[in-house]
């Protein structure tokens, strides 16, 4: 496909729209609970208490002392107050507000469940900045001298070395959205991976004539 970049929003806007009509609350609370007990046997009790309260924190600063859910809420489903002045209309939308209220609490609990494991990632830059600067000096190192001896640069390395890279970092956006547990080291893995074929990406960026 010449333009991934529409693969991969279709790919995601697909999930969105599959965590937003099918999935229910529950469904995202035993989600929320079976990330948890694997998280906890990763990195332990007082690392997961830290994450999950700071990603607490971020959760009620965006959503919650911001009015974004109240809003959202509000512009979605009618108060008590709106309901009694529709008295005549009020029992044709009690199924289809029922409806609403359920997709906007699995939305919200979605939504705090992605910026539970963004919270515990948060854990891991220090590694991907170490990984990222080696990667970029080393790739840099290998194109000069590469550049001095004229030697050659490979255009499939760095090609499929870019894509890649893309693709690793397109699947890690991909795990940290969707509704499932899963393993812990797995979104860091694919992350750092992604960092470290940079460097052959620059080392094999083509000479300038």
């Amino acid at each position: 496909m010449k333009h991934p970049l529409w693969l991969i929003l279709l790919i995601l806007g697909a999930e969105l729209i599959i965590i937003l009509v099918f999935i229910s609350y529950d469904w995202h609370n035993e989600i929320g609970k079976a990330q948890w007990q694997r998280d906890y046997g990763f990195y332990g009790n007082e690392t997961l208490s830290f994450t999950s309260e700071r990603g607490n924190i971020f959760y009620n600063q965006i959503f919650i002392e911001s009015h974004v859910k109240f809003e959202v809420t509000h512009f979605l489903l009618p108060t008590e107050l709106e309901k009694l002045k529709s008295r005549g209309m009020s029992s044709l939308g009690d199924v289809w507000f029922d409806w609403i209220e359920n997709r906007l609490a699995a939305l919200f609990s979605a939504l705090e469940n992605i910026i539970q494991r963004m919270s515990l990632l948060l854990l891991w830059w220090p590694v991907w900045v170490i990984i990222l600067i080696s990667a970029i000096t080393s790739g840099y190192i290998k194109l000069k001298i590469g550049q001095s001896n004229f030697s050659y640069s490979s255009p499939t390395i760095h090609r499929y070395g870019f894509k890649s890279a893309l693709i690793l970092f397109f699947m890690a956006i991909l795990l940290i959205i969707i509704p499932i547990a899963i393993y812990p080291w797995l979104v860091p893995l694919l992350i750092s991976c992604g960092c470290g074929l940079l460097g052959s990406v620059i080392a094999n960026r083509q000479k300038k004539i």
